[in-house]
Formats: C-alpha cells, sequence, structure tokens
C-alpha cells in the first residue's frame, strides 16, 4: 500500500469539505456524505 486511500460512492455533501493541515505538513480533506444504496462487505 502506497499510503493512500482510494473510495468510489456516489452521495452528497452534507456539509463543505475542509481542508485541513496535519503537523508533519501534509495537506488533508475532511467531509461528511450522505450515501444510500446497496451496502457491500468489500474491503
Amino acid at each position: 500500500m502506497n499510503g493512500t486511500i482510494e473510495c468510489e460512492f456516489i452521495g452528497r455533501l452534507g456539509q463543505p469539505p475542509d481542508l485541513r493541515t496535519a503537523k508533519s505538513g501534509k495537506e488533508w480533506l475532511c467531509q461528511t456524505e450522505t450515501v444510500q444504496g446497496e451496502t457491500h462487505d468489500h474491503q
């Protein structure tokens, strides 16, 4: 694994995304989504 998380889904944003910066200086995005549909137990 290369240190990234990848995912794909269809949903609606619960609020505007918030761009944050970690103590290490890396930027990351905090967001809330509402997703509706079938569930799958894939990892």
